[in-house]
Order: C-alpha cells, then structure tokens, then sequence
C-alpha cells in the first residue's frame, strides 16, 4: 500500500535548510566583525605596551600605525577616531570605529572601541 504523497515533507525540510543557512550566513558576519575586534584588540594593546616604553611620544606615527591595522584587518578608522593620552606614569590609546554589516535589504551598525592603559617603566 502506497500513501499519496503531497510533498509537504519535503517542503518543511526546505524551509529548515533555509532557516538554517540564513542563520549560518548571520553568524559569519557577526563572526567576522567580532574577529576583527579580538585581533585589534590584542595589537592595541602591543602598540601601548610599546608607546609606554618610550621617552617622547610619537603621536602620528602611533595614529598612523593603528590606522595601518585597522586597514590590514579591513576596518576602517579616522585620526580623530584614536586618542592617545601620555601622562607621568602612563599611557592610554582609546580607539574607536563602526563596522556596517551588510544583510540584504538591512545594514546594521555596530560599534567597537578599545582602551588601554600601561603604565611606563614596565
């Protein structure tokens, strides 16, 4: 005995592919974004490490160093978007950027920003 099939089973498992891979797709992005951060994340914190290190502080130079990161790591940041604070025992870099992901029919705009703080001498 044969059942009359409608093709409803395969229509749910069509839907659920498409469920699925959308969520996939989402995730990459924000994966990507999220990954981009953790890497600037860790190379903010070297160039401050370094900056602390230093008798006089090359400002520019250090703008244009993370300006060249952010731009290897395909996230793009402004001079006015680094504040770099040099005070007697410390040195602060603050840096901050958007990255738009790009869904279609949808961009979402999230913020990123890191701080950190060595102190001289160490």
């Amino acid at each position: 005995m044969q059942k009359n099939i409608r093709g409803s089973g395969k229509t749910g498992c069509l839907i659920w592919l498409i469920i699925l891979g959308a969520i996939f797709y989402v995730g990459y992005k924000f994966g990507e974004a999220q990954w981009a951060y953790l890497n600037m994340k860790e190379d903010i914190h070297e160039i401050t490490k370094a900056a602390a290190s230093q008798l006089t502080l090359n400002v520019e130079g250090i703008q244009q160093e993370v300006i060249n990161l952010g731009e290897k790591l395909g996230i793009s940041i402004a001079a006015e978007d680094i504040i770099i604070q040099d005070e007697k025992s410390r040195t602060t870099i603050e840096v901050y950027w958007e990255v738009a992901l790009e869904f279609p029919y949808y961009t979402y705009y999230q913020d990123y920003s890191v701080v950190s703080t060595q102190q001289k001498g160490l």
